[in-house]
């Protein structure tokens, strides 16, 4: 060939768009808001985990700081792996781990209890947005993108305050498990 791509040899670009795509947006952003939820009632919980497990200020500063190290030191791998594998199973397995890892801190009788699961919660958040952010690329033509990531990017401020909302809410009735 010339170099020139002829419009057949374009699937993604044909195949965006439509009924799929808006499925794609909104399981996105559904588990973006929840992923927001998961790192801001956190901080509404500690206080009451702390009194619980008789943690240190410390401690509480490192089990709310070790999310984003896990985050930090795998989201660069993960995005390359999803580049190469299946970018739907991949946003499958990280919410499975990060909903996971966020259950079980509810089970923690101590600080590494709470230290390990916050870490693979990090983990199963790193490869979230750039598989969420490719995904939902690829299901909108050009002249969408920047709509679709809009409504996207909502989900940061939405699940935040739902997070901090609904986990002072359930902590005060339920408690910080």
């Amino acid at each position: 060939m010339n170099g020139q791509e002829s419009s057949s040899e374009q699937p993604s670009e044909l195949k965006t768009g439509g009924w799929r795509a808006h499925y794609v947006l909104i399981v996105c952003t559904l588990l973006y808001i929840i992923n927001y939820m998961d790192r801001q009632v956190f901080s509404v919980i500690l206080q009451p985990m702390k009194i619980d497990l008789g943690l240190t200020d410390a401690q509480c500063g490192l089990a709310s700081t070790i999310l984003i190290f896990g985050m930090a030191f795998f989201s660069f791998p993960i995005a390359y792996l999803i580049d190469r594998w299946s970018r739907r199973k991949a946003i499958g397995l990280m919410a499975i781990l990060w909903s996971i890892a966020t259950f079980t801190t509810g089970l923690a009788k101590n600080f590494t209890g709470v230290l390990i699961p916050r870490f693979f919660v990090g983990l199963g958040e790193a490869g979230f947005v750039p598989g969420g952010t490719a995904m939902i690329s690829a299901s909108y033509p050009k002249e969408k993108r920047g709509w679709a990531m809009g409504i996207f990017h909502i989900a940061i401020p939405l699940g935040a305050a739902a997070g901090v909302i609904l986990g002072g809410i359930i902590s005060v009735r339920w408690g910080w498990r």
